[in-house]
């Protein structure tokens, strides 16, 4: 069963602690602009940490996917993230429907070369302009996908 866990952050925010030694799918839906340097501080977190897939969504999403797709490449470098994970793929959705992002991130699951993704982390930065029922969208489509979530907030 996939675990769906929900983290608002407002930009410039301390991400708190993700889980460790748990492989996780990250969708990070950007609704206001944040600084670059702190766009490397949550990226560097995801790259070093258990992340295999981070799906990005909204404004200045391009920016965001390049920030995780450096963090990745310096984690390399530096050989702080795990032999143990498999690349991290990123998927940037800047024009997309918020349903759309959620089935990437369900398809990632269901063919990633690990086995034992149940954890998917939504971080969502600002606060929307318009409604949105993340929560319902990520078990809609994960469901949809033939894999059973539950949601942890």
């Amino acid at each position: 069963m996939i675990q769906y866990t929900h983290i608002r952050l407002d930009a410039g925010q301390i991400l708190p602690r993700l889980p460790e030694g748990r492989p996780y799918v990250a969708v990070l839906v950007a609704h206001e602009d944040s600084e670059r340097q702190w766009q490397a501080a949550i990226a560097e977190t995801l790259a070093v940490g258990d992340c295999v897939m981070a799906c990005v969504y909204g404004r200045g999403a391009d920016d965001w996917a390049d920030t995780i797709e450096q963090g990745y490449v310096l984690s390399q470098i530096t050989e702080e993230r795990s032999d143990a994970l498999p690349p991290l793929e990123v998927w940037c959705h800047q024009s997309a429907m918020i349903d759309d992002v959620f089935e990437a991130a369900a398809r990632g699951i269901q063919d990633s070369e690990l086995e034992g993704i149940e954890l998917v982390i939504v971080l969502e930065i600002g606060e929307p302009i318009y409604s949105m029922e993340l929560s319902r969208a990520g078990m809609m489509a994960l469901g949809n996908s033939g894999l059973r979530a539950a949601v942890a907030c």
